[in-house]
């Protein structure tokens, strides 16, 4: 058990003054007034999930038509659940920022977080994947990172728009582009108005 504890001092001079009420015949009154402040807050839980018993910890994406896609913008994927979050995929097909006309800048992005019952921010280790189609040599950058109602990651420089175009890399085929997310590992909060007596 804790205490706090706090000393209020009168000067023995001031305490001694009849003037100032504190001693009245050789008598003085202590006293402390106590408050009781109802417990208002929400207990969360947090347990870590490994790819082993998350169902569909591999979502899949196919581009089709990529080299239509508007350049100047973004393109999203379909949204998807995992680790009772929806998710969605965000890809800059000419990069985005100090990266555009270089690179593709892909992004693993929340989706729908403010309807959610619990705000907290869910951790996640996860891989990013382009798939080679015709080799297998695959092209993936792994990351970590504590995900917000509204903010995404990835990587702004996922892969330089050189290697992504040279044929013999295999990761477009018949104009079409397959990119994949991999969580490895997710967070789960579970909220609860106040914490068990049982616990």
């Amino acid at each position: 058990m804790g205490f706090f504890s706090w000393s209020l001092q009168v000067p023995l001079g001031t305490f001694k003054d009849p003037s100032n009420g504190y001693l009245v015949d050789d008598t003085c009154v202590f006293g402390a007034e106590v408050f009781v402040i109802k417990n208002t807050a929400k207990w969360e839980f947090l347990t870590l999930i490994s790819s082993l018993d998350i169902a569909d910890a591999t979502f899949n994406w196919k581009i089709e038509k990529f080299f239509l896609l508007d350049k100047e913008t973004f393109s999203e994927s379909e949204k998807f659940i995992v680790g009772g979050k929806k998710w969605n995929l965000m890809i800059y097909p000419n990069g985005e920022n100090g990266f555009k006309g270089k690179a593709v800048s892909l992004y693993l992005m929340p989706s729908d977080w403010e309807d959610i019952e619990t705000k907290a921010a869910v951790y996640a280790e996860y891989k990013l994947r382009l798939l080679d189609q015709l080799n297998g040599k695959h092209h993936e950058r792994s990351a970590s990172t504590w995900f917000g109602a509204s903010n995404g990651y990835g990587c702004p420089k996922f892969i330089s728009l050189e290697d992504l175009l040279k044929p013999s890399n295999g990761f477009i085929v018949n104009d079409s582009l397959i990119v994949e997310v991999e969580f490895i590992v997710v967070s789960e909060t579970k909220c609860f108005p106040e914490i068990s007596k049982s616990l």
